[in-house]
């Protein structure tokens, strides 16, 4: 990292005790990619708690590509209502690919008004497969009348084996006229 933009990280760490060659050297001890990602993400905290060289601490057992994940949700939520490293600590154990998955969802969603954390628990119940299935057909939906979560809901009662043949029929014919779910639900 250049060290002009150390210098202004440190200017805003008015809580560090020690002198700038001290902090520098504190930082640099740190894996690049998480001083580059806390570097986005520390000036940004509403309560800047903890100093800049804890914060990498309280981020350093955290996977990197989690911590990418968590980066591009925890930027656009609407208020940041937990410090970025707690934020990761509530992503710490569930699934990469469902992460991955959720990402894309939520990031496709008209309105956010759910918090990245709390729509993936929303789907951690669900399998994989059953996800990739849902997230394909719900992207195609023209007015996607509903939350990601709630759509996974509405086929949730329906084996996959019996969605995927309707999923082949419905795209190609009623697509325009009705929701999938609907769809599903009409041909019980």
């Amino acid at each position: 990292m250049p060290a002009f933009e150390l210098h202004s990280l440190h200017a805003l760490d008015s809580g560090y005790g020690g002198d700038l060659d001290q902090w520098m050297a504190e930082v640099r001890q740190r894996p690049e990619p998480v001083v580059t990602i806390a570097r986005t993400t520390w000036p940004l905290e509403e309560n800047r708690y903890r100093t800049f060289p804890q914060y990498l601490d309280d981020l350093k057992y955290h996977e990197l590509p989690r911590m990418e994940i968590a980066v591009a949700t925890w930027l656009l939520e609407s208020s940041k209502y937990r410090p970025f490293p707690q934020y990761v600590e509530d992503l710490k154990y569930r699934d990469m690919v469902l992460l991955q998955l959720a990402r894309e969802a939520w990031l496709a969603e008209d309105s956010r008004n759910r918090q990245f954390p709390l729509y993936v628990d929303d789907l951690k119940y669900t399998d994989i497969p059953r996800l990739m299935f849902a997230l394909e057909l719900w992207k195609l939906e023209r007015s996607k009348y509903r939350t990601f979560p709630q759509y996974v809901e509405d086929l949730k009662y329906h084996d996959l084996s019996t969605l995927m043949p309707l999923s082949t029929e419905w795209k190609s014919g009623p697509c325009a006229s009705t929701t999938f779910p609907s769809f599903v639900d009409s041909r019980r």
